[in-house]
């Protein structure tokens, strides 16, 4: 960063739906947006669902919001309610965005980006958005045409407009560079880290109970990540049980998360493939089976593909599948040689590169 530019007032807006895969990364955009220019202003728009205070409005950031439907699903009441909010989500980012008045806005994926995205380019606001599954979503098919500049996660992303494309990889967390010369495994497989996604996975909960007495009889660890409707149920369940497990609806310190455990289960959205992928313990991913366009199951391939991982199909039998992955990873000789399969470094330095990309397209980075 040129040093007469390190202190520039430059603004920043990011949209971002209320998930933890679009959240997170958001945030960590921000973050190191802030770390290469401190005197930088950034706020966010957001749809006012609960994870947007536990992920972005307490690490200091404004969230504002607008009123947009989910359109996920699809089902004709669903697209219904999105097509009237639409318009009123166009009037309040126009509100926002005049008021802000911010020198780049940045999409990180889902619906609530459309709006603030087609407004920034009517009003000849540069716009960066950022894919993160190999297939991208509605959303970002749709404002890639509206896009200056595109980062993706993935090599192959499968996204219109090619020649804005950046490969950039995936924000994560600058802790798990730390896992980067992560050792080849020599003691046993012990803990089993249970992932459901930023807002848990009934299905995976419901696992988690069935296999107690397989968690049992293989002596296991369990660190289980559920909904936060279920965490007294499953807290209960293995207590009685006699089972070793710590459950929490949302998990704070992912790195001390992974570096606990020996092996993952996990759905497969981006967020969490780049992270398994570079934190390198194997994986039994099982991906969201109503995902759009099944992304997941895209997502899950890539790690499969390199030997990092099992990937499993969600349908009947889903207990006797996961039960017969893990006993074949409890095997030492398989879980190494899954071990020393190529990680995803890509990924390490997303945020910083996508940080400084975005204070290019504002006129702030060094030329």
């Amino acid at each position: 960063m040129n040093q007469k530019h390190k202190h520039q007032p430059v603004k920043i807006l990011i949209a971002a739906s209320g998930s933890g895969g679009h959240l997170l990364p958001s945030r960590l955009v921000a973050e190191e947006i802030k770390q290469q220019c401190p005197a930088a202003v950034i706020e966010f728009i957001g749809s006012g669902r609960p994870l947007e205070k536990e992920i972005i409005e307490k690490y200091g950031f404004v969230v504002r919001h607008i009123d947009v439907v989910n359109p996920a699903g699809r089902s004709i009441v669903r697209l219904l309610g999105f097509s009237l909010s639409f318009f009123k989500s166009i009037a309040q980012s126009w509100n926002i965005i005049s008021e802000f008045k911010p020198d780049v806005v940045v999409g990180m994926g889902g619906y609530v980006s459309i709006a603030p995205v087609i407004v920034a380019r009517l009003r000849g606001v540069p716009v960066w958005i950022h894919e993160a599954e190999l297939k991208a979503g509605a959303a970002n098919r749709l404002l890639a045409y509206f896009a200056t500049r595109i980062s993706v996660a993935f090599e192959k992303t499968e996204i219109p407009c090619s020649k804005k494309v950046f490969y950039s990889g995936h924000p994560l967390r600058k802790e798990l560079k730390t896992f980067k010369n992560m050792l080849v495994k020599e003691t046993p497989v012990k803990n089993i880290l249970i992932l459901g996604g930023s807002q848990g996975a009934e299905s995976f909960d419901k696992l988690g109970v069935a296999l107690i007495p397989f968690w049992k009889e293989k002596n296991l660890s369990i660190w289980h990540q559920c909904r936060p409707d279920n965490q007294e149920m499953l807290k209960k369940a293995y207590a009685e049980a006699g089972c070793n497990a710590r459950v929490e609806s949302f998990i704070h310190d992912m790195a001390e998360a992974y570096s606990w455990s020996d092996l993952i289960i996990s759905r497969a959205g981006a967020g969490a493939v780049m992270e398994i992928g570079v934190v390198n313990k194997p994986a039994i991913l099982i991906p969201f089976p109503f995902a759009a366009n099944n992304h997941q199951v895209d997502n899950a391939r890539v790690l499969a593909e390199r030997g990092k991982a099992l990937l499993i199909i969600e349908e009947q039998g889903l207990e006797q599948k996961v039960k017969s992955a893990v006993l074949k990873l409890l095997n030492l000789k398989n879980y190494r040689s899954m071990q020393k399969q190529p990680v995803l470094n890509r990924s390490l330095n997303a945020s910083e590169e996508i940080a400084t990309q975005i204070l290019t397209l504002a006129g702030t980075a060094a030329l």
